[in-house]
């Protein structure tokens, strides 16, 4: 069995899990940059249309023979493709007026909501990421599971934030 991640014989989709980063980064962009001037309809639609493509690519090559689609999926996609309508929809509606494309990125790709749910709103997400609990808050946490998103919150506040937020010196 090979366990190295993006290995083997499923190495496409990590490259379609990469391509599919940059896809949805590009027009989660560009529709933040249209939004900060207009707000047409037709404009949202075809965005949201364009966000969810890849996954109605995916599943017609379940159901169709264009099995040449199927290199599009990875685990996860219907997830990821959730979590980025949410975001031009918080986008459209005026809840998020700007963020950085890392902070997306973070979002989209943050393991512990991936791998074990539940699925978090962007504002929220960046919110807990801002209130780093101090160790024995932390401690306390991951030992007693007592909070409302047990595994994304401790995992979250702890360990995603001292990784990717203070790098080494």
């Amino acid at each position: 069995m090979d366990v190295r991640l993006f290995g083997g014989g499923k190495w496409y989709q990590g490259v379609a899990l990469v391509g599919y980063i940059f896809f949805q980064l590009l027009l989660i962009y560009s529709y933040k940059k249209y939004r900060q001037h207009h707000n047409q309809t037709r404009v949202f639609v075809i965005m949201i249309g364009l966000s969810i493509l890849p996954l109605v690519a995916v599943k017609l090559a379940l159901v169709l023979p264009i099995s040449q689609l199927s290199f599009l999926g990875f685990l996860g996609i219907s997830y990821l493709t959730f979590k980025t309508v949410q975001v031009l929809m918080e986008l459209r509606d005026g809840t998020i007026k700007t963020f950085k494309n890392r902070d997306f990125i973070r979002f989209l790709l943050f393991f512990p909501t991936v791998s074990s749910g539940p699925i978090d709103r962007f504002r929220r997400f960046q919110a807990d990421e801002q209130q780093v609990p101090d160790r024995e808050t932390y401690l306390g946490l991951v030992e007693t599971r007592n909070c409302s998103r047990p595994s994304a919150d401790a995992y979250k506040t702890g360990l995603f934030t001292v990784a990717f937020t203070n790098p080494p010196q």
